[in-house]
């Protein structure tokens, strides 16, 4: 007979911080989607009013020279093909971890690392360049791309500059012990990044999306253990080390407190 030995109770900080992690994310998200609502809504009803609006015109200005952003639309048939492209290629990637290639691996580094370029670029650097060095914004350079001749504040090289660099100190650190802190702010800006250039049509298209992702984390986590005999999702995301001892959640037993003869088998 064997019992299980307890964890200590009290709040798990972990889990906290990670619930925190999504809150500010919901939050972020939703300001950053709403901006042009903002931006209608002071024209609509300050401007009028005859209030000092230098900032907020020199902040108009400066969204009409930006190039237009890719905002999609999404619906129900939107919702269902999403969740049909992250199933095939979440198996997809499962089997060829499975299979020894483990440059694939390499491969998703470097999609995040892309990710982390344009998430820093539009929501952090270039913003913080435009608003707070003007002067510096208000440089122009012609440049010519594709033949195309095109006007381009020098912002922009500086910002993707800051970009890259950040990109490849996150490459370099990542197995720092302090690097998971980075992870998450990192993490935090792409999911913005996607909520914000994502408009969902309606609350059909909402619900739609909302139940089949809900079941399909279901299905990847909970379910495929009994068909693969692994869980896809926790194989993919540790890259194939879900079953390594240092990723193995190890159970450990006591002895009962009453008698009970020989040793207790262990889980």
């Amino acid at each position: 007979q064997v019992q299980l030995s307890r964890r200590g109770g009290g709040i798990d900080l972990s889990a906290l911080f990670t619930w925190g992690i999504g809150v500010i994310a919901v939050f972020l998200s939703c300001w950053l989607a709403a901006k042009r609502e903002r931006i209608e809504a002071y024209q609509k009803f300050w401007h009028p009013l005859g209030s000092s609006i230098n900032d907020a015109a020199r902040g108009n200005k400066d969204e009409e020279e930006e190039s237009e952003e890719m905002v999609e639309i999404l619906t129900w048939k939107h919702a269902i093909a999403m969740m049909c492209c992250s199933g095939i290629t979440l198996l997809g990637l499962y089997f060829l971890i499975k299979a020894g290639f483990s440059a694939m691996i390499l491969v998703m580094q470097l999609f995040f690392g892309y990710a982390i370029i344009v998430a820093s670029f539009k929501l952090f650097f270039y913003p913080l360049l435009r608003n707070y060095f003007f002067s510096l914004h208000s440089i122009k350079r012609h440049v010519i791309i594709c033949g195309e001749e095109h006007h381009s504040s020098v912002t922009v090289p500086i910002a993707l500059f800051l970009s890259f660099s950040l990109a490849i100190f996150w490459g370099i650190t990542r197995h720092a012990t302090w690097s998971w802190l980075l992870l998450d702010i990192l993490g935090l800006m792409v999911c913005c990044l996607v909520v914000q250039t994502m408009r969902i049509a309606g609350l059909r298209a909402a619900t739609v999306l909302l139940l089949l992702f809900f079941l399909y984390d279901i299905f990847m986590v909970f379910i495929t253990p009994s068909i693969f005999g692994d869980s896809v999702m926790v194989e993919v995301a540790t890259g194939g080390g879900a079953n390594l001892p240092s990723t193995t959640v190890q159970y450990t037993t006591v002895p009962s407190s009453g008698g009970g003869g020989g040793g207790g088998g262990g889980f």
